[in-house]
């Protein structure tokens, strides 16, 4: 008779000790690194010629000195995972564990446990020795403190969905090339579908901007796909939509594990459906980028032979993972009706792409329909000080909503290219700038990009100078990310790092602002995000000429709806003096001989 138990203590420690080899060898190499980078930078320090290291020293985030967490994500956890479930792989293995006096599920949950547990203990343990590492070694090291826990929280969760990825593998296909292909399907093919649709049907369009793209439209929302990206490991939205989205894996993969039957060992697939699955969505992985671009257009002579010659890679693909994976050549006469689904498939990821398209296209609303509008900054890398801070603002000014309804309209209609941060007239003079806006309905919002022209942007920065809390909110700072905070000093030109005492500059400027006349206000203002301009409207062209208008700046990443930012905050003698003369004592000139203070001249 099976024990019903939805746990079970005695399995979750016997996982624990089956993960013992290559747990205690992850742990070993993470261990060896949380203790050598530190002690490597140590090393340098104190045989190279920095006299001021223990008063300026390094200021760095976890991953500088943990950087091998990532490896927990793309080594560890699959490993980890595979070890574990590895016996249903084999037939005589499989048979034995399923004749076990254990319920599936309690038998799949208590493993699962187990490997969790060692993902767990292993990020955090060694990141803890790595933290006191760095804590032994401060002054060499300044890490910032809450870069760890974000860090760790956010390598965790990825290993996790890894994990869950590479178990549902492991439950529907009973060889190691199966399980590496359909975890990798879980695991990626959402997102690079979801990707190619949104480059194919929106990215050339003037009204679209990708930073401002729904947010499960981008590869960032998932912690694995956007990790080349690091605010995805910063963002609590991102975390907990991967966590969502591990513990629907897990889910399923218990599910499947529960159904699973232990003939299915040394089988590719348990089926014949299954096994068209998996080498249709083998071809589709070359087809989609071949979609894309037959939906953008190009369609010249040299463009008809590279589709010929993609879409017969990928036939060769679909016929290769068949033969590779049942080793009968009489399967493959059998596979060829499979090839008319993935040519539906084609047509239907195109669809897809024109169906966004035409809905993205469709919103274009009249300005009466129009609650308000909210200037955002168009990309990223947008660092212009001014922009940051008109995003304070919704507009309700008539003649304002007017203006980009109209200039969305004009776009939506054209289909117009897109234009990155300024469009160009044919003699090189800037004739438009790409402005991102919220827009409310009053029944939802949508974020679209639009080109307004130097008076068009004038009426809109009117409208915003207009408000009764202009003054007031150009005099607060938006608020910084916790640890991301620098600053910066300017001396003849020369870039200068200053790494203490970040947090209370930051303050200092805050108080400066508050305390400033509305005339400099203004002057801070414009001066920073123009080299020239009308009546204090122009474009807001960052002007830097090597620094020599600003005695330093302090940067750091700041949340605009949901986005991180990073914006950087001029410091001018004349203007905020304390602030200048703060960063002045505080800052060190850093290089490879020297290390020394440094002064504003």
């Amino acid at each position: 008779m099976k024990n019903k138990k939805l746990f079970s203590i005695s399995v979750y420690r016997e996982g624990l000790r089956r993960l013992l080899l290559p747990g205690g060898i992850f742990f070993i190499i993470l261990t060896l690194e949380a203790v050598l980078i530190p002690m490597a930078g140590f090393i340098s320090q104190i045989t190279s010629n920095y006299s001021y290291a223990a008063d300026y020293p390094s200021r760095i985030g976890a991953v500088n000195v943990h950087p091998l967490l990532y490896a927990m994500i793309v080594i560890g956890a699959p490993i980890l995972t595979w070890t574990m479930f590895s016996f249903l792989n084999k037939r005589s293995s499989s048979d034995f564990y399923h004749s076990l006096p254990m319920s599936r599920s309690g038998f799949y949950i208590s493993n699962t446990a187990a490997v969790a547990t060692w993902i767990v203990g292993l990020i955090f343990v060694t990141s803890g020795i790595s933290r006191l590492m760095t804590l032994i070694l401060s002054g060499v090291y300044e890490v910032i403190p809450c870069s760890y826990l974000p860090f760790m929280i956010s390598c965790t969760i990825a290993s996790l969905l890894v994990s869950a990825a590479m178990t549902i593998g492991m439950t529907v296909s009973g060889t190691v090339l199966g399980n590496i292909v359909v975890s990798g399907l879980v695991l990626f093919m959402p997102r690079y579908i979801t990707a190619y649709i949104v480059k194919g049907g929106l990215s050339d369009l003037s009204v679209f901007s990708g930073t401002w793209a729904p947010r499960l439209l981008t590869t960032e929302i998932n912690i694995v796909t956007g990790m080349f990206d690091f605010s995805a490991f910063t963002s609590a939205a991102t975390q907990i939509y991967s966590l969502c989205l591990a513990i629907v894996y897990f889910a399923l993969a218990g599910i499947l594990f529960y159904k699973r039957r232990s003939e299915s060992a040394e089988r590719t697939a348990p089926s014949k459906i299954l096994q068209a699955v998996y080498r249709i969505a083998v071809a589709m992985v070359i087809c989609v980028p071949v979609c894309c671009m037959i939906f953008r257009g190009y369609a010249s002579q040299s463009e008809y032979f590279l589709y010929f010659i993609i879409y017969v890679t990928a036939a060769v693909a679909y016929f290769s993972f068949e033969i590779i994976t049942t080793r009968k050549l009489k399967n493959l006469v059998r596979a060829l009706p499979g090839l008319g689904i993935v040519v539906l498939l084609n047509f239907i990821v195109i669809g897809a792409m024109w169906g966004l398209r035409t809905v993205y296209l469709n919103f274009t609303p009249d300005a009466g329909e129009v609650k308000s509008v909210t200037m955002l900054p168009v990309d990223e890398w947008d660092s212009e000080f001014s922009s940051l801070v008109y995003s304070k603002f919704d507009i309700t000014d008539g003649n304002a909503i007017k203006i980009v309804t109209d200039a969305l309209k004009a776009q939506s209609n054209a289909q117009t290219d897109r234009v990155w941060r300024y469009s160009y007239s044919s003699d090189g003079k800037i004739n438009g700038k790409a402005v991102a806006f919220r827009i409310n309905t009053g029944r939802d919002e949508k974020y679209r990009c639009v080109t307004l022209t130097e008076k068009e942007y004038g009426q809109m920065i009117a409208a915003i100078e207009g408000m009764s809390s202009y003054e007031d909110k150009l005099r607060t700072l938006p608020t910084p990310e916790r640890g991301s905070l620098r600053s910066y000093l300017y001396n003849d030109g020369i870039y200068h790092t200053q790494y203490k005492n970040d947090e209370t500059l930051f303050y200092i400027i805050q108080n400066e602002l508050e305390e400033i006349s509305s005339d400099d206000l203004l002057t801070y203002m414009h001066v920073y995000s123009s080299d020239e301009y009308i009546a204090g409207k122009v474009f807001g062209i960052e002007y830097n000429d090597n620094n020599q208008n600003q005695d330093g700046r302090i940067s750091y990443t700041t949340d605009v709806d949901g986005r991180k930012f990073e914006l950087n905050v001029p410091i001018y003698k004349k203007i905020m003096p304390e602030s200048a003369k703060f960063i002045n004592d505080h800052t060190s000139i850093i290089d490879r001989y020297n290390t020394y203070p440094t002064e504003i001249n």
